[in-house]
Formats: C-alpha cells, sequence, structure tokens
C-alpha cells in the first residue's frame, strides 16, 4: 500500500469528531426512514420491534465496532437515537442483541447499497474523477488442501476482495462489490466494468495496471471520460497504440509515449486511494468477524456504508467552515 498525499483537514475532523456518534446516528436514521425497512413484520406474532429501528441498530453496531451485547447496552441508554425513532417504538423500547443478532441476518447487500446510495446521494455528481482499486480483509475461516508438490496437506487463511471506486474531490465510495480472492469473474477489470456501468458520467479513471486494456478504456470513454491506468516505461515501449475499436486507449497510450511526466503526474492522484483504504481499515478493523460467507459479506459492505456515513460528515463541516476538505499531507 502506497503513501498518501493528502488528508482531511485537521479543523474539520476535529470538529466532526467531537460529536461523531450523534452526527452518525442522525445521519443513518434519516437515511434508513428514507429508503424504508428491509423486510416487514408481516407476521405480528410475538409483537416484533419495527424493523427501521433494527437496522439502525445493526448499522450502529458496525459503526462504533461493538459486540452485539454492548450495542444493547448503547442503544438502550441513548437518548438522542431513542428521540429520532420514538415513532418507530412501543412500550418495549429499543431491541436486544437477539434481534439485532436476528436482524443482520435478515439483511442484504442489495439493501445495503441503496442505503450507501442515499447517504451519498449529494456528492455523487456527474464529471467525478473517480479512481479505482482493490484490498483484502482478512478472514477467521481457513481453507486446507493436499499439496502435489510437498506431499502433505497444507491449509491457508481466505481473504474477502473489495472493489471500490472513489471520488477524488469529495472522498465518497459512489460504487462497490465484495467478492472472493480468487475465481472466476473476480479480477480486477472484471469488477471496474460491472462497478463503472452504475455511475452516469466522469472526468476521468484513474487505476493501477491491473486495469490497463482496450476494453476498460472504451467502457471509461463511454462515459465521457478519459483513461489513465498505469503504464510502466517499459511497458510504454511495447504498447501498441492501435485502437482496435477503442480510441480511448490510442489516445491515453499516444499520450503517455509523448509526455510521460504530465501522464504520471496525473496518475498519482491515485495515491489518494490508499487514503481510502487505510481509513476503513484504521476505523473498522481489517478483519471480518463473521464466519459465514454471506455473513462477512454483509459485514464488509456495512464498513463501506459506515465509511461514506463519516466522509458526508467531513463535506458536510467544510462546506459549513467554507475551507477545503484537504491538505497536504507532510511528506
Amino acid at each position: 500500500m502506497g503513501k498518501a498525499k493528502k488528508k482531511v483537514n485537521p479543523k474539520i475532523t476535529s470538529s466532526v469528531n467531537r460529536n461523531l456518534d450523534d452526527l452518525a446516528i442522525k445521519e443513518i436514521t434519516k437515511a434508513v426512514k428514507d429508503v424504508g425497512p428491509c423486510w416487514t413484520n408481516e407476521n405480528k406474532r410475538g409483537n416484533p420491534h419495527d424493523p427501521v429501528v433494527v437496522i439502525v441498530c445493526c448499522t450502529l453496531k458496525i459503526f462504533t465496532c461493538r459486540t452485539y451485547d454492548s450495542i444493547e447496552s448503547f442503544v438502550k441508554r441513548d437518548k438522542y437515537l431513542q428521540k429520532l425513532l420514538k415513532d418507530y417504538l412501543d412500550e418495549k423500547g429499543m431491541p436486544g442483541h437477539s434481534v439485532i443478532d436476528r436482524g443482520m441476518e435478515k439483511l442484504t447487500q442489495t439493501y445495503i447499497k441503496k442505503l450507501n446510495k442515499r447517504i451519498t446521494i449529494r456528492l455523487r455528481r456527474k464529471g467525478m474523477i473517480i479512481l479505482v482499486d482493490s484490498t483484502g480483509f482478512s478472514l477467521s475461516t481457513s481453507s486446507k488442501y493436499f499439496d502435489i508438490r510437498i506431499g502433505r496437506k497444507n491449509s491457508k487463511k481466505n481473504n474477502a476482495k473489495l472493489n471500490i471506486l472513489v471520488c477524488a474531490k469529495t472522498g465518497i465510495v459512489p460504487e462497490f462489490s465484495i467478492t472472493n480472492w480468487e475465481g472466476k469473474g473476480t479480477g480486477d477489470g472484471t469488477q471496474f466494468r460491472k462497478l463503472l456501468k452504475f455511475i452516469d458520467e466522469i472526468e476521468m479513471a484513474i487505476g493501477d495496471g491491473a486495469y490497463l486494456s482496450r476494453e476498460n478504456c472504451k467502457l471509461v470513454s463511454k462515459k465521457n471520460g478519459k483513461a489513465i491506468f498505469h503504464i510502466t516505461e517499459k511497458e510504454g515501449k511495447k504498447l501498441r497504440t492501435n485502437s482496435r475499436g477503442s480510441d480511448e486507449w490510442k489516445r491515453m497510450v499516444t499520450f503517455f509515449k509523448e509526455n510521460p511526466e504530465a501522464y504520471n503526474a496525473l496518475y498519482h492522484i491515485r495515491s489518494f486511494i490508499e487514503s481510502v483504504n487505510s481509513s476503513i481499515k484504521k476505523r473498522w478493523g481489517s478483519f471480518l468477524k463473521s464466519r459465514k460467507k454471506r455473513m462477512q459479506k454483509k459485514e464488509l459492505a456495512l464498513k463501506v456504508l459506515c465509511y461514506n456515513v463519516k466522509q458526508v460528515l467531513y463535506n458536510k463541516k467544510a462546506d459549513e467552515l467554507g475551507i477545503d476538505l484537504w491538505k497536504e499531507c507532510e511528506q
């Protein structure tokens, strides 16, 4: 992982972090109310808790990095949260840890992505500079196999792979996908094409050498953007400029060959995505605690959602204070 060249302005982080939990509670609660519940209580037997309340509690569990027991204690004593949810509460009050656990089972990745879109909607603009990358998260499970070369059983730790698109200006993650580390359809280029289909129009797409292909350049061009993918000096001499149906490929390779310094200056904007990966892992952990695959994916999707909540709050505070969101890092 490279070293980031910019970070969120300390004046903004200090202002938001003083009251981060309450600000996040307000943002998450509003988004869940706007999107609506993921499930309905068709069977009223047992007087179940309102789904909106349970979904908010599930999201706050990940945001506050708590266990099921401690999130129960947190939501039952937080008066501000109860005030925001008063129209959805009955005499039973806030749900317990077992209800929140069952709620996490009912959540779906599709619903989490709807929440993500709702939270980031004001910052999803046409003409974004999109940065693309993937990173791994450790799992508690491991796989065992027989290694023919050494003639004995072996094992390795498994990883979940997070593929993200990041807006260079606001730092939000408008689209993401979660796959296995290896396997059919899990390649960086394939996932990039799937994610970019959900973005209307971009100014530029910047990624490392894993995304270097005519097919990716063609898709970027369809979104009215320019492609800047990593090309080494050695590769540049071998790459041919013939388009083969992708005029953007020809423009990109020609640009690199004629002015490599200007090309690399644009490419190094990508270093900012390292800040995003680092922020998610440092704040919410690089390790997934869930043991079932579907639960691991939901846990990771909620981590991305929580990152976006924090980033939206930073952008709002920057507008409120009338200062730049970013500050150059000391090298």
